[in-house]
């Protein structure tokens, strides 16, 4: 039996339906409220509403005010009506336990209008009231706002929202404190106009810990989900664990900012940076799948890809730096336990804007790739590109990301300066990728002790009486070695130890000359002798181990023949080597 508001305010739906219970009434409402929204929205006085007479089945007559109390008792409900703004007479009704609508505010809302407006008085009312916000219907809005304060606020309903502004705007949707929660969907189209920079943006956020977005779907806007305030980098936005939406036709679907802004996110189903439904313009867009502008990002689980380009200025992950006060943060980037796939490189570390500032003592940057796999198809760019003013660590470990077809000739890691510090497993990337330590292109490397350099060959030039170089003219190469190729010139015979110094040295020469020849062997640190040892018969074997030597240490080797100079053979006929061991 539907009961109307003339029932309700007559009696009549009690008088032809016979008795009617309290729960009986409120449940009636409740499908009446869901299945016709509009139903009670025309000036009905909240006062004559709940004043209505009904007959119980026992024949006393009661107040419908009484027949809820009832009802909320049993049903555990607080207040189904009440005002939406505190006068008695507001003549909307509010069923906050079923959800506020824009039509409660605006019959005509949803009918492809502009329901800016109506779409705002609905989510105010609700954000006031501790209720809920039902979003069913279509929706046409310029900028939406949603300012929930410290309760917590959930969005029911399926909703499709149309951002319909011509002119620049920051965002379609704009959320600021308090955590809050889609039990319903919402979708966020922006019809591909480049006027919207982001879909939804979240910020001011001091009491927002707990975002589920899994039900938002964002389609066709330049940007997705914005984290923090880059033009107020020491907000706090703090503690916050964002179930991801899912994107479509977004070039750069998660940006976070700030470096107060502490952002974890879980299982994102796919977090995608494609132009998919846009036409040649929009695909020419710059796409990147995460940018960190100083803040501190954890993408844990999931899938994050960019797979509609394999264009070298295209990122799956772009690391910028702000200022907070006078201190420039990088900020920090994990990925852990991530499926990472994509036509273009893995990550750019950069400083497009200049900014300079001091290293904050608590403030260690990082990208930390661990546990993840995955598949990569370019060769035309490194695969993490480092700005030389980054001082923090770049971390690659556990990971397998393959590449089909021929090996990548481009570095795994260029690291432009010397201050970033470069943490890669033996391992390295994976199948079709540079082996190792050699995938490293500058920075510092940190390894555990291995084989750095092996040379070769001494220039045939006759031994003589008394001191004289030993120099070196060949080296190995291939795997770890193409890493510290540079360290020993074979011109001059110098060995250099490079930026970041080695945790520990080892090097160690072998001569092999005719038996005629005696002498001493000698090796260098900076000039000054480090350690000698005697040889005869020809045969000689130097080795010595230095703890920690510094950058530009430089390392020389000398023979002092005392005996049997005499004709030689070319002494390229005989094996002289010089083996360096070390570890970072």
């Amino acid at each position: 039996m539907a009961i109307t508001k003339r029932d309700l305010l007559t009696g009549g739906g009690a008088a032809a339906g016979g008795a009617i219970g309290a729960g009986v009434v409120t449940m009636t409402l409740a499908r009446q409220r869901a299945s016709t929204p509009e139903a009670l929205d025309d000036h009905v006085r909240k006062s004559d509403l709940l004043d209505s007479p009904f007959t119980s089945s026992s024949g006393d007559a009661m107040r419908l005010q009484d027949i809820l109390d009832k009802a909320d008792t049993a049903l555990q409900l607080t207040s189904p009506f009440s005002p939406l703004t505190g006068g008695e007479s507001t003549p909307q009704r509010k069923w906050a336990q079923l959800g506020i609508s824009p039509r409660d505010f605006d019959a005509s809302a949803g009918t492809g209008e502009d329901d800016t407006a109506a779409w705002q008085s609905a989510a105010d009312a609700a954000m006031a009231s501790g209720g809920k916000f039902d979003i069913q219907g279509k929706w046409r809005i310029s900028v939406g706002r949603l300012n929930v304060g410290n309760e917590h606020f959930e969005i029911i309903g399926r909703g499709d929202l149309t951002l319909i502004a011509d002119d620049t705007q920051v965002c379609g949707l704009e959320i600021t404190r308090g955590n809050f929660t889609i039990s319903g969907s919402m979708t966020v189209f922006g019809q591909y106009k480049s006027n919207y920079e982001h879909a939804v943006w979240m910020h001011n956020s001091t009491q927002l810990q707990n975002a589920d977005l899994s039900k938002l779907v964002i389609v066709g806007t330049k940007g997705g989900l914005r984290v923090g305030d880059v033009a107020n980098p020491g907000s706090v936005t703090s503690e916050i664990t964002v179930h991801m939406p899912r994107t479509y036709g977004v070039p750069r679907p998660l940006q976070v900012e700030g470096a107060q802004t502490y952002l974890s996110v879980v299982a994102p189903p796919c977090l995608s940076a494609d132009g998919f439904g846009g036409d040649g313009a929009w695909n020419a867009q710059t796409f990147r799948t995460v940018s960190n502008i100083g803040s501190n990002l954890m993408i844990i689980g999931g899938e994050v890809i960019q797979p509609t380009s394999g264009s070298a200025l295209d990122y799956l992950v772009e690391m910028r730096p702000c200022l907070q006060g006078g201190d420039l943060s990088w900020g920090r980037v994990t990925l852990s336990g991530v499926v990472i796939e994509g036509g273009g490189p893995l990550a750019l570390i950069s400083n497009p804007l200049n900014l300079s500032g001091s290293h904050s003592a608590n403030d260690k940057p990082f990208l930390k790739v661990v546990g993840c796999n995955g598949y990569h198809s370019q060769d035309n760019a490194p695969m993490i590109d480092v700005h030389a003013g980054f001082h923090g660590d770049i971390i690659f470990k556990d990971s397998d990301v393959w590449k089909n077809g021929a090996a990548r000739a481009q570095p795994n890691i260029l690291c432009r300066g010397d201050l970033a510090h470069v943490y890669v497993d033996d391992r390295g990337f994976g199948n079709g990728f540079r082996g190792a330590l050699s995938g490293t292109v500058g920075g510092i490397v940190h390894f555990s002790k291995r084989m750095i350099l092996e040379a070769y060959s001494i220039p045939s030039a006759a031994l003589v009486n008394g001191t004289q170089e030993i120099r070196y003219l060949a080296k190995v190469t291939g795997g770890d070695l193409d890493r510290f190729a540079n360290i020993y010139n074979t011109a001059n015979g110098v060995l250099i130890v490079p930026a970041g110094g080695f945790r520990e040295i080892s090097i160690e020469i072998d001569v092999l000359y005719p038996a005629n020849v005696n002498g001493f062997i000698h090796i260098f640190e900076n000039g000054e002798e480090l350690k000698a040892r005697p040889f005869a018969s020809g045969i000689a074997a130097v080795s010595v181990k230095v703890h920690r030597p510094l950058a530009n240490t430089a390392y020389t080797f000398a023979l002092t023949v005392v005996a049997g100079a005499g004709a030689m053979p070319d002494p390229r006929a005989y094996r002289h080597v010089l083996v360096v061991e070390a570890s970072c």
